[in-house]
């Protein structure tokens, strides 16, 4: 009886990353968590370090051995995109901990830094908070009141004028902290009505729109004709506020020049499980083994549209 082979994948983010190992059957054997392996942010040492950690979790949740070497694991992490930083990450990991896999492929799941970062909970916090200091330096006017955001702004990080705030956007930055201000203004927007913070989610949707525009041109013709039309698997907290940002959305995906191609349908996808599972079968086919995936149960359609 052949032995079982085990696949790793791992979603890596700037501030949260997931993992799975599934069999070459592929079941999921086990799940584990870890921060940031972002190796521009936290350097390839620390890197390496957490990728091992977690799978080190996920081998005793498994209960595989931890000198067992996984088949192959596949790194879709944050940052990953020049060949020269891969590079120095699997063979961080070959040199430190050999015992972790015996393949590795390792990619990046974004096509670049303005995506990650135009239309991200940061983005959005950023944008609320450039509103209030603006007006009150009357700089710039805005488009609606800065009361609410102002007063959210010293609740969520506990000051009580501007000054108190150069702490956080300085000595002790965080940007996962920061980001967190964006709940404050999806509150803003949903529940209490408040014009300014609708109008920041109308223009974040807006860029995320102009997102799939701007690539629209590359799409694959097969992409744009079949059922459903053009599918887009959406991750991250701020999709949570749709129903604030489709306005904008539905208007920045409207061709803007002769080198955008008009897509008729769009559908959009939340994931049912991690990105990791993409991961560990990118890990699998990069030595010939396709692990048998069903991702049609893996993701549910949360809008669609077609464009007149």
């Amino acid at each position: 009886m052949a032995e079982v082979e085990y696949f790793g994948g791992i979603e890596g983010g700037a501030t949260h990353s997931k993992m799975v190992i599934m069999s070459s059957e592929g079941k999921i054997m086990a799940w584990s968590e870890g921060p940031s392996t972002n190796h521009w942010l936290i350097g390839v040492d620390q890197c390496v370090t957490t990728i091992n950690d977690m799978v080190v979790d996920a081998k005793k949740q498994a209960g595989i051995p931890e000198d067992k070497p996984l088949k192959a694991l596949g790194l879709s992490l944050s940052g990953g995109e020049k060949e020269e930083g891969q590079k120095q990450v699997i063979d961080g990991m070959k040199t430190k901990f050999p015992n972790v896999s015996e393949n590795y492929k390792m990619c990046t799941d974004t096509f670049g830094a303005i995506a990650t970062v135009c239309e991200s909970a940061y983005w959005i916090a950023q944008k609320a908070v450039k509103y209030v200091f603006d007006y009150d330096d009357n700089f710039h006017e805005p488009p609606s009141d800065t009361s609410y955001l102002k007063l959210a702004m010293f609740e969520y990080f506990k000051v009580n004028d501007r000054i108190g705030l150069l702490d956080h956007l300085y000595r002790n930055f965080d940007k996962s902290k920061f980001a967190g201000f964006c709940k404050l203004v999806a509150q803003g927007a949903k529940e209490k009505g408040d014009k300014l913070c609708q109008i920041i989610f109308t223009q974040a949707g807006e860029m995320l729109g102009k997102h799939i525009c701007a690539l629209s041109s590359k799409i694959d013709k097969s992409l744009l004709e079949g059922e459903g039309g053009l599918q887009v698997v959406c991750v991250g907290s701020v999709w949570k506020s749709w129903d604030v940002l489709r306005e904008g959305f539905l208007r920045g995906m409207l061709p803007r020049n002769e080198r955008d191609v008009a897509i008729k349908t769009i559908t959009l996808l939340e994931l049912k499980q991690s990105c990791a599972i993409g991961a560990a079968n990118l890990g699998g086919r990069s030595i010939g083994k396709k692990l048998p995936v069903k991702y049609a149960d893996n993701a549910t359609v949360f809008f669609s549209h077609t464009f007149s």
